[in-house]
């Protein structure tokens, strides 16, 4: 997703703190992003995730490497116990109920002492509709949105610079590569990607150009 790159994923696999060769479950991993992330620091990734869109896109982008299953985030039984030396949810507990489960089957499957890393968005979150315009408010709209836009595009961002504003927002600078699905480059810019945050979670995302 664009963005998770630049202010999300840095602190996520910071806290995960994994060693090469160690298993990870990406738990609501959506196309990727961070799966690929991981597997590119070596280690050995499952992810799974509810929509078959999404899973097929996250094949499609590869590497064959990581297990990508369809499967309820809410229901991890099928996964082996006691396995995997950390976990992540991010930006998608938001979207899940009840909860619960979740936490339970997590604890099922890792280690003793393993890590789970949680990153959430506020509930009236407010974001860009950077294909068609507008904002879209809220985890059910900006979920439908992302889910839609992976399926027509494949965005990426590489980070190249941030500040903090006088108004506490974090302003990341990116280098923007939007490629249509068989992988033709659709347009390339430099744009500022501009979060605000309120008690830990992200509340708003701007696109300047």
């Amino acid at each position: 997703m664009v963005g998770q790159s630049c202010t999300v994923h840095p602190g996520v696999l910071r806290l995960l703190d994994l060693k090469p060769g160690e298993p990870v479950a990406d738990v609501a991993c959506g196309q990727g992003a961070l799966a690929r992330l991981l597997q590119a620091r070596g280690a050995e990734v499952t992810g799974v995730d509810a929509a078959p869109e999404l899973i097929r896109a996250a094949r499609e982008r590869g590497p064959e490497a990581i297990r990508y299953h369809v499967a309820d985030a809410r229901e991890l039984s099928f996964l082996p116990e006691g396995t995997f030396a950390a976990a992540a949810c991010v930006l998608a507990i938001q979207n899940i109920q009840p909860i619960a489960p979740v936490f339970e089957g997590v604890a099922r499957l890792l280690r003793p002492g393993g890590r789970f890393v949680l990153a959430m968005m506020h509930p009236d979150v407010v974001w860009p509709n950077g294909m068609e315009g507008g904002t879209v408010v809220g985890h059910a709209a900006v979920r439908a949105y992302w889910t839609r836009q992976w399926g027509l595009i494949d965005p990426r961002v590489e980070p190249r610079g941030f500040a903090v504003e006088a108004d506490g927002r974090v302003a990341v600078a990116v280098h923007q590569v939007v490629r249509d699905l068989t992988g033709t480059v659709l347009k390339q810019v430099m744009v500022q990607l501009v979060y605000a945050f309120a008690g830990g979670l992200i509340t708003s995302m701007e696109i300047r150009a």
